[in-house]
């Protein structure tokens, strides 16, 4: 994708991450510690943010780095979350996988029970 692109891609995606979460520039200057002025230039798509700086915006909204510049739409039912959860599951050793897959099964089962839902 043409550079361009990518900063049109990057200010819709971040734009709309500041109105969801409602958060100002001067708090994203704050967490990826650059002045305001500079995330400025990013929400008017002027330029877009090093690597490290948009490291540190996803870590802190938990999301994956190529949310913010990936251009193809997110898949219907991966909220945030979804997309976080798989973002660390790939670092997962297979039995780390495993385990993890048994808790969200056995959290479900604690639900659906207490809920009085059958299995």
């Amino acid at each position: 994708m043409p550079e361009a692109g990518s900063r049109r891609v990057f200010q819709q995606r971040f734009n709309e991450l500041l109105r969801r979460e409602r958060v100002t520039q001067k708090e994203v200057a704050e967490i990826c510690g650059v002045a305001t002025s500079t995330v400025s230039t990013w929400s008017k798509g002027l330029n877009m943010p090093r690597m490290d700086k948009l490291e540190r915006l996803a870590a802190h909204f938990h999301l994956p780095t190529s949310s913010f510049i990936e251009e193809r739409e997110p898949e219907p039912g991966f909220d945030d979350f979804t997309y976080a959860m798989q973002n660390e599951f790939q670092e997962l050793s297979e039995a780390d996988r495993q385990l993890l897959l048994s808790l969200a099964k056995q959290l479900n089962h604690a639900r659906r029970k207490r809920d009085g839902e059958s299995e």
